[in-house]
């Protein structure tokens, strides 16, 4: 537990030197400019060196997450040529990682996996973020960078969800297509952002509101109509052990936290900054997922594509409070609460389901 909190801490304390230094609110960043400054040279610095340390701790691990060992023979197996419903990106990457290394080179693939999306998800907080070192505290606190040692296919697809947000804000509609389907082939959920990304980048009028609220109402009351649906892109899914119908209460509370922040401020915050709209919405979606749709097979796995967003609205709205004294108390509360999400996550952690305390790496092996 030791090396998470101080990596968590190292990390931090890089991350508050970076200063983002364009003013466009998704425009290409610093990290892409012809002439650098001396910020934008200490940006590349830092980030260098937060994405060393968080490949580092995640490639030389071993024996680390809940499938850490499925995983390897799902390598195994997809070299082999045994069947399987893995998606066929993951198995081309796979073969063609063993051919190059040579078999059963396990932990050469994780660390290929984690290479890939710990940078995703670098930049693509760096180029979205208002506020960094606030965004990357979140994005560690709420165990995204942790948790992407178990369903590695799941959390690089999350990360070019996050990185693609970009291009809907942009309306760039032709990379960003791009982008999911290149996460489709690696975990297929990935495609449920394609629609839903685009709904909350529209403008939002008081009959869509109301439309929500029959959705949620349907979602309530006829729950087995939806699982029909799901179950025929994910017939595997349906009497697993994942069909548990669980509730996420602490994704609840994170969802309708942020959601009462951004209602507080919302005038001056969120309304007329498309962004932020954009943010408000996905977190609404959230909301109404982890509320209303307890009968899908790992919820979570849908709604992280929606309340990942949290790392960006959270610090958007506390930086836009006018009055110091609320700025303050209410970035106090956030950070208090999120340490104690995170050191409480830890705790769980140890837990067979999560797998990821102690730490093991091979590299003294």
């Amino acid at each position: 537990m030791g090396i998470y909190i101080a990596l968590m801490v190292v990390t931090l304390l890089l991350a508050m030197f970076i200063k983002q230094t364009t003013p466009q609110p998704y425009a290409e960043n610093s990290l892409q400019s012809g002439r650098k400054t001396r910020q934008q040279i200490l940006n590349r610095v830092c980030i260098f060196g937060i994405f060393s340390l968080l490949f580092a701790v995640s490639a030389l691990r071993t024996g680390i997450g809940n499938d850490y060992y499925k995983y390897r023979i799902y390598f195994q197996n997809i070299y082999k040529g045994f069947e399987h419903t893995l998606e066929p990106g993951f198995s081309w990457f796979v073969i063609f990682m063993q051919k190059v290394f040579g078999y059963d080179q396990y932990r050469i693939i994780f660390a290929a996996f984690a290479f890939a999306t710990i940078f995703f998800f670098l930049k693509g907080i760096y180029q979205q973020s208002d506020w960094f070192v606030f965004s990357f505290f979140l994005f560690m606190a709420i165990g995204c960078y942790l948790n992407s040692y178990s369903t590695v296919r799941y959390y690089f697809a999350l990360s070019l969800a996050l990185y693609s947000m970009k291009y809907v804000l942009k309306k760039d509609y032709p990379r960003f297509i791009f982008w999911i389907i290149l996460g489709a082939l690696f975990h297929k959920s990935v495609l449920f952002v394609i629609p839903v990304y685009y709904i909350a980048a529209l403008n939002w009028k008081r009959w869509f509101y109301i439309g929500l609220g029959i959705l949620s109402a349907a979602l309530l009351f006829l729950p087995e109509v939806f699982r029909i649906l799901i179950f025929t892109f994910y017939p595997f899914y349906e009497k697993s052990v994942y069909d548990t119908s669980e509730i996420s209460y602490t994704n609840i509370a994170r969802s309708l936290g942020t959601l009462l922040l951004a209602l507080i401020y919302y005038k001056k915050a969120v309304s007329g900054n498309h962004k932020m709209e954009f943010y408000f919405h996905l977190n609404i979606l959230a909301t109404i997922i982890y509320c209303f749709c307890s009968f899908i097979p790992v919820v979570s796995r849908i709604g992280y594509y929606c309340n990942i967003v949290q790392i960006f609205l959270i610090p958007g709205v506390i930086m836009k409070i006018p009055d110091k004294k609320q700025k303050y108390f209410f970035g106090i509360c956030v950070v208090l609460a999120f340490i104690l999400y995170f050191l409480l996550f830890l705790k769980k952690a140890q837990g067979i389901d999560i797998r990821i305390v102690p730490y093991r790496t091979w590299l003294f092996e």
